[in-house]
């Protein structure tokens, strides 16, 4: 168990990790939402509604890629 603040301390030091994993492979900031097609807050509309978005975004955004699932 740890406390708040080495929480934070370790979340931290992730965060910064990632965004220089991102940066060196993607160009850009991770934190950036227009450096993603697609952003959903799982936290309002739960996980199975979001992997029904992300079929449907697919769908759309790739069509003639498309297979459709049942």
């Amino acid at each position: 168990n740890i406390d708040e603040k080495e929480a934070r301390k370790r979340m931290t030091a992730v965060d910064k990790k990632r965004n220089s994993y991102f940066g060196y492979y993607a160009g850009d900031d991770w934190k950036n939402p227009d450096t993603y097609d697609l952003c959903i807050d799982t936290s309002s509309i739960g996980l199975e509604a979001a992997a029904d978005l992300i079929c449907s975004y697919i769908s759309v955004r790739f069509p003639e890629e498309t297979v459709q699932v049942d």
